[in-house]
């Protein structure tokens, strides 16, 4: 079937018409996503994060995603509605939009996992997973304990007089 001109116009135009329509009703619902870090950048926190720890990054290959939230924005969205779920974002510096970051060697069980905020590239979670067969370094429970206070203390400001231990 040939198509004329004159129908290809109407289908052009009816496209136009149809993203203006989109970008009207549905757009605004990407109202509060900030993506000021991209893959490249996400790539070079993880790299640096790494490296800080002595993990030879080099060793590995990688792969990264862009993910969101979708089961935490749909219940949002069905909770407090669409207003209520931007301040919420806004308000509690929620980050629905994210890269994740993966380093890890073929044939082998270890890798480094990280999630990267996509407004701010702050490292939300870090993983290293290695294998269950892998030797680790026993510690004892008193000074294990003291370690994950130091470092709550540390990275969050925990206080830990305000809870039971």
């Amino acid at each position: 079937m040939k198509i004329t001109f004159r129908t290809f116009i109407c289908f052009f135009l009816l496209a136009i018409f149809s993203l203006c329509f989109w970008l009207r009703f549905s757009y605004p619902q990407l109202a509060f996503f900030n993506s000021s870090i991209n893959r490249k950048q996400a790539l070079h926190i993880s790299r640096e994060y790494l490296k800080q720890r002595h993990v030879d990054v080099e060793k590995y290959k990688t792969a990264s995603v862009f993910m969101f939230e979708s089961q935490a924005n749909r219940y949002l969205q069905k909770t407090i509605g669409f207003e209520g779920l931007k301040e919420f974002t806004q308000k509690n510096h929620f980050d629905m939009f994210f890269w994740i970051v993966r380093f890890f060697q073929e044939q082998k069980q270890e890798e480094f996992r990280m999630t990267i905020s996509s407004s701010t590239g702050e490292i939300i979670s870090f993983n290293h997973g290695i294998a269950s067969t892998d030797d680790r370094i026993k510690i004892e429970e008193g000074n294990a304990k003291e370690k994950a206070i130091h470092f709550l203390k540390e990275k969050f400001h925990f206080n830990p007089d305000l809870y039971i231990l």
